[in-house]
């Protein structure tokens, strides 16, 4: 399949892509949290790290019916971005086992394609349709993203786990699409779809010594998306938005994979297995078991 094309944007406009996935959320008081504190203690203590299929459906969610719906019209730029998108979630679909969720996105990448420009109308008729929000997911609620207080964590835990999840998927089918496709999707996502408004130059000099373009190989798609990941949680560590209940920590810990450092080192084939490992052993699980409460 042809190369993702790339909206033109400056190397600010990428700086602007990590700002937002790590600050989606608001950096104002939030509300007491309504989570069960065990929910919050199991996850947090747990000694394997999970990617679950509610996560990735609960992303795929937020971007379909919550961002994409508010975009006036899809043309030019806004319609290339919105057609990768759609051609990563038909190609790689987690939804692909439960109903019509295959069916409904791959009808959707059909039309999105052929077309010219995409109206907000039209678009929403798509995405809102009743059995498309019905038909599609296994669960209603976040696990491994759940947040130990509303607004923390949540979708901005779930986009990180999408794209990890897109760049791991491509690799396995290394001729649908080419490096750097997955991330020139996220760039372009961001830069269209979500509001940023402050900060970008704190990430301007990360992109300027990480070009997408350098980018030669499935497998260096996959540790980049990956190193931005942990550059960005050493960055944010400490602050306002951090969940206290799960920090931002490099990734994996040592807890999660004991051979990915070594000697404080990261060693590139450790993690790299272990990413394609957790990113495609997708959890089907819906909800948790309070174990105290067993008799």
């Amino acid at each position: 399949m042809e190369l993702y094309r790339k909206t033109l944007t400056s190397a600010t406009w990428w700086s602007l892509v990590i700002f937002n996935l790590l600050t989606f959320s608001s950096c104002k008081n939030q509300p007491e949290s309504t989570v069960p504190s065990w929910k919050i203690k199991l996850i947090a203590n747990s000694t394997s790290h999970v990617t679950y299929l509610v996560d990735l459906e609960r992303a795929i969610d937020h971007i379909l019916r919550v961002q994409l719906v508010q975009v006036p019209v899809f043309k030019g730029k806004e319609l290339i971005v919105l057609q990768n998108i759609m051609a990563l979630l038909d190609n790689f679909n987690p939804l692909y086992k439960y109903k019509k969720g295959k069916a409904n996105i791959k009808n959707i990448n059909r039309f999105i394609k052929s077309q010219t420009e995409v109206s907000q109308e039209y678009f929403k008729g798509l995405a809102n349709d009743d059995e498309f929000a019905t038909e599609n997911y296994i669960g209603d609620d976040y696990i491994g993203c759940l947040g130990s207080q509303s607004g923390l964590r949540g979708f901005n835990c779930s986009l990180w786990n999408l794209f990890h999840y897109w760049t791991v998927q491509s690799s396995f089918s290394p001729e649908l699409f080419q490096p750097g496709a997955v991330l020139w999707t996220l760039h372009g996502y961001v830069h269209h779809f979500m509001n940023c408004s402050e900060c970008y130059l704190n990430f301007w000099f990360y992109v300027q010594e990480h070009q997408i373009e350098d980018v030669k190989t499935h497998d260096e798609e996959i540790l980049w998306l990956w190193r931005a990941h942990n550059y960005f949680n050493r960055k944010l560590a400490g602050d306002v938005t951090e969940d206290p209940w799960f920090p931002k920590k490099q990734f994996p810990e040592d807890k999660y994979c004991r051979k990915c450092r070594w000697k404080g080192k990261w060693q590139n084939d450790k993690v790299l297995k272990y990413l394609k490992n957790i990113y495609s052993s997708i959890s089907e699980v819906v909800g948790l078991i309070n174990k105290e409460e067993e008799p």
